[in-house]
C-alpha cells in the first residue's frame, strides 16, 4: 500500500483509520476515514474493469472523485449523529477498500490527482451507471430538480445493455396488485 498502514476488518482491508462509533443509534458502526484518493484507489476497480483502457480508468477516477467530494461537502471527519458521508454500496459508489486495489486503477487515480468536473466553476457530482438502456434521463424526471446540464440524451455507446428487460408491460389488475403490496392504492 505504497508504506501506507493498511487495517483488516473482517474480510477486507482498508487504507486510513477505522473509527467505530454508536452514533446517536444502538448498533456500533466501522468507519473507514481516509484521504480522497485513498478512497478512489478502492472505487474505481469496482466500477470499472481495470483492464478497461488506461483513458477510460482515468475519466471514471474523475468522475468518482468529483461524485465523493460533493457528496461530502469538503470535509472528512464523521460527526456524533452521522456516520459517514458516503456508504459503500451501488446507491453511492462501490467501495470495497485496500482490497479492490488494482496497478491500473491506482495509476489512473493519480494520473488525475485533483482533478474534477466543474459546470460554471463549481464541482459537480458527476453521476454516472452500468448500463443506460440506450438513452439517459433529464435529472428532473429522476430526482426532481432540474440542471442545465444533466439532460435526457441517446447513449450511442450502449449497444449491448446487460440489464434485461427495459421495458416491462403490466394489466390495470398487475399493476394495483404490485402497489397495493406496497401499501399503496391508486
Amino acid at each position: 500500500a505504497k508504506g501506507n498502514l493498511v487495517l483488516n476488518l473482517g474480510s477486507r482491508s482498508y487504507r486510513g483509520r477505522i473509527e467505530i462509533g454508536c452514533y446517536g443509534k444502538s448498533s456500533v458502526t466501522a468507519v473507514n476515514v481516509i484521504q480522497v484518493d485513498s478512497y478512489l484507489y478502492g472505487v474505481v476497480p469496482c466500477e470499472m474493469q481495470s483492464n478497461y483502457e488506461m483513458e477510460a480508468l482515468k475519466a471514471q477516477a474523475v468522475c468518482a472523485r468529483s461524485f465523493a467530494l460533493t457528496r461530502v461537502g469538503y470535509h472528512a471527519d464523521s460527526n456524533i449523529s452521522k456516520a459517514y458521508y458516503l456508504g459503500d454500496t451501488t446507491k453511492y459508489q462501490v467501495y470495497r477498500g485496500y482490497t479492490a486495489e488494482t496497478a491500473r486503477t491506482a495509476q489512473a487515480v493519480d494520473a488525475t490527482a485533483g482533478m474534477v468536473l466543474k459546470y460554471k466553476g463549481k464541482t459537480v457530482p458527476a453521476y454516472y451507471f452500468s448500463t443506460s438502456g440506450g438513452s439517459t434521463e433529464s435529472v428532473s424526471e429522476v430526482w426532481g430538480f432540474s440542471s442545465d446540464y444533466l439532460t435526457a440524451m441517446p447513449d450511442l455507446y450502449e449497444t449491448e445493455p446487460e440489464k434485461k428487460p427495459w421495458l416491462s408491460v403490466f394489466t390495470k389488475e398487475q399493476l394495483s396488485s404490485k402497489l397495493a403490496s406496497y401499501k399503496q392504492n391508486i
